[in-house]
């Protein structure tokens, strides 16, 4: 029979665990953020997780990044600096993804790497509004006025 203890134990004070979030690593700053609606909508949560820029690493992880700037697009976007994708293979949902972010009219990112950036720019992926069927171009990276720097890789 399992031990009940009916003991209260208090939660930790918000400022707490933002000061708990502040020294953390990004992984730790996410699974605290996912315990709390209020964390996860704080804007320094968003500041914090985004703070070192992003790398997207798979199709997955760039729906689920989309998720989740879209749940607070005001906040989270003004502190999304830096967009690395580390793969170019998109599934096709992560090509709507894409998209999606960068027709966002708050997307406005200092610096945009691109590892694979021939895989990338043949999935699909426009940088700048283009007329239906025209086909992407290299050059359409840096005619996009919503990227300081990029950089394919």
């Amino acid at each position: 029979m399992p031990l009940k203890l009916d003991v209260y134990v208090p939660a930790l004070p918000f400022d707490a665990l933002l000061s708990i979030m502040e020294l953390s690593p990004r992984r730790t700053i996410s699974t605290i953020a996912w315990t709390c609606r209020a964390l996860y909508y704080a804007p320094q949560c968003s500041r914090l997780l985004l703070r070192d820029g992003l790398l997207l690493r798979s199709s997955n992880g760039l729906v689920s990044f989309l998720r989740f700037i879209l749940s607070d697009p005001a906040t989270r976007f003004k502190h999304l600096h830096a967009l690395t994708f580390a793969m170019g293979d998109f599934s096709g949902e992560a090509v709507d993804a894409i998209r999606a972010l960068f027709a966002h009219p708050l997307f406005n990112v200092d610096t945009l790497v691109l590892h694979d950036a021939e895989a990338v720019l043949s999935s699909g992926v426009a940088f700048v509004k283009r007329p239906k069927g025209t086909p992407v171009q290299q050059n359409d990276i840096s005619e996009s006025t919503t990227l300081g720097r990029t950089k394919a890789v």
